[in-house]
């Protein structure tokens, strides 16, 4: 007893040293995200149908196989998720049997009452099944280990449906009869006529070596399962997985209520072919349940679109600072026009969306659009080195301490023109591409989700950006009736741009309703394209 509150001690005190090391890891970059995620895992362990023995003389030993398993979580809170997939398991069990079997009430030929017994000796049986599961379960991400590691902790139940299953045993059987009126037990031994024999062997009474083959009735039985594991990110998108498992049936998935070896002997006409009915399925065994305790490894892979943690919001939403040139009385140039590491990130977003809208096929106007926007910040760096050989010659220039404001008109407008051309590129790309409503309701695609994406970036980014949403309908039904549902649809496009950061007031929503039609109304395929919103800069 001692012992075991040792080890529930030692467990808490390593897993609040393991909190209180996390609460000081920088880990703004590979903290859990809310979305979608799929993994693909496979692994080895005991996987056995656990049963027990009803005689002390039988045994039962645990199989191992091997699983796999494809999962899906859904993060619904920031580190909170459901879960659910499809569990694949390679289960088994080895049992023993070495007792007898009584069936009393059995008849002879003569109608006399006898008790049929059956000595099993060293009766070895060796199951193989196939079990596919669906789990149903609470994930978290628990405890962040360091900067690319953390623990991942899960917990439900499992459906558990049985698809294939096999036996095969071998052994010594042993049958005798015996008749309590005259307290006699007559085996094989005991007779020497042949002809007494051959009917001892007519019904069953023998004593040789056995082989039996065959399948088990399973039915779908329900576990709990229990998970801990670890998560190493490669990048946002795709994580190692390492994972140990434990799960146990909470209900037996095989009936055990039949003799083990039944000979047909309850009466003098109904002699017939024995059946070996498997330990399993025998009084011989008790509580058949799916048992798993195994572990497996995988990749875990991000879909969706990724949402930025708050920290590094924080860091996008801080601009370029264009400081003072100041040259001191010893001739030293301090001279931080463009603080490299915040450019570094402007640039790199705006790289990122080049290389992003490369991995799509786009059209000549779209690869046109690109090169200036790789032009434009290669002008950047220029104007950036001109910008400090003029600094260095003034330096040399002069001795006594001033303060010189270095010029950055010229960065500051190739920079609005990188903006501008990548704006006008989101915009008319919403806009040519009619995003779908049912009803109110905006059913975005994933290219259009992607474009959205990119243009809540532009405007975190850049605050000078502010947008009229308009909202068109078809000619169906009133004005009144139009101008609602039109105000609904510019109201559902804003949405999607302030869950992704963006401040509402810079969205202004407009209903045109019908009075604005692409194509005239005179078809349900025409209806549906004016049905849209438009996009306009403010």
């Amino acid at each position: 007893m001692k012992l075991k509150y040792l080890i529930i001690l030692a467990v808490a005190i390593l897993v609040s040293a393991i909190c209180a090391k996390a609460q000081v890891v920088d880990t703004s970059f590979y903290k859990a995200q809310r979305g979608h995620y799929v993994s693909l895992e496979a692994g080895y362990g005991a996987m056995s149908l656990l049963h027990g023995m009803s005689d002390d003389a039988n045994t039962t030993d645990l199989r191992y196989g091997l699983q796999a398993r494809f999962s899906y979580r859904w993060y619904i809170f920031r580190y909170w998720a459901l879960g659910t997939g499809l569990h694949y398991q390679q289960m088994g069990t080895r049992s023993m049997v070495n007792n007898m079997q009584h069936i009393q009430n059995a008849k002879d030929e003569r109608n006399r009452d006898i008790e049929h017994r059956t000595q099993f000796h060293n009766l070895d049986e060796k199951v193989d099944a196939h079990v596919f599961s669906i789990p149903a379960g609470i994930y978290i991400h628990g405890i962040q280990l360091v900067k690319r590691l953390k623990m991942n902790f899960g917990a439900g139940v499992m459906f558990n449906f049985p698809v294939k299953n096999s036996y095969k045993t071998k052994g010594e059987l042993d049958t005798r009869l015996y008749y309590d009126d005259f307290h006699l037990e007559l085996n094989t031994n005991s007779l020497t006529n042949d002809d007494d024999l051959a009917r001892a062997r007519k019904h069953h009474f023998y004593s040789e070596s056995c082989q039996f083959s065959g399948k088990y009735d399973m039915i779908p039985s329900l576990s709990v399962f229990g998970e801990m594991g670890f998560i190493y990110s490669l990048n946002r998108r795709i994580d190692l997985t390492l994972t140990a498992l434990g799960a146990y049936g909470l209900n037996p998935t095989i009936s055990s209520d039949k003799y083990l070896y039944d000979p047909d002997c309850m009466s003098p006409d109904a002699y017939q072919s024995p059946k070996y009915n498997g330990v399993l399925a025998s009084e011989e065994a008790y509580g058949v349940r799916c048992l798993n305790l195994g572990g497996m490894i995988g990749i875990r892979y991000h879909i969706g679109t990724y949402s930025l943690s708050p920290e590094e919001l924080e860091r996008a939403r801080r601009l370029p600072n264009f400081d003072e040139v100041e040259f001191t009385r010893n001739h030293r140039l301090q001279f931080d026009m463009l603080d490299r590491e915040r450019r570094k990130e402007v640039e790199d977003s705006l790289m990122d969306i080049v290389e992003n809208r490369n991995r799509h096929e786009i059209d000549d106007a779209e690869k046109i659009r690109q090169q200036q926007i790789r032009d434009s910040l290669a002008a950047i760096a220029v104007a950036d080195s001109i910008a400090k050989a003029k600094a260095d010659s003034i330096a040399r220039a002069k001795a006594d301490s001033i303060s010189l404001a270095v010029d950055t008109t010229h960065m500051e407008a190739i920079l609005n023109e990188v903006v501008r051309v990548e704006l006008d590129s989101i915009i008319v790309e919403l806009n040519h591409n009619n995003c779908k409503f049912n009803d109110s309701r905006l059913q975005l695609t994933h290219h259009q989700k992607k474009s959205i994406d990119r243009l809540a970036f532009l405007m975190i980014n850049f605050p000078s950006i502010n947008l009229i949403c308009i909202g068109h309908t078809c000619d169906i039904g009133t004005e009144e009736q139009n101008k609602a549902v039109g105000l609904k649809r510019a109201q559902a496009f804003a949405q999607e741009l302030i869950d992704r950061g963006v401040n509402p007031d810079r969205i202004e929503c407009r209903t045109r309703w019908f009075l604005e039609p692409l194509v005239p109304n005179t078809s349900e395929k025409n209806r549906e394209k004016n049905r849209r919103v438009e996009i306009k800069r403010k």
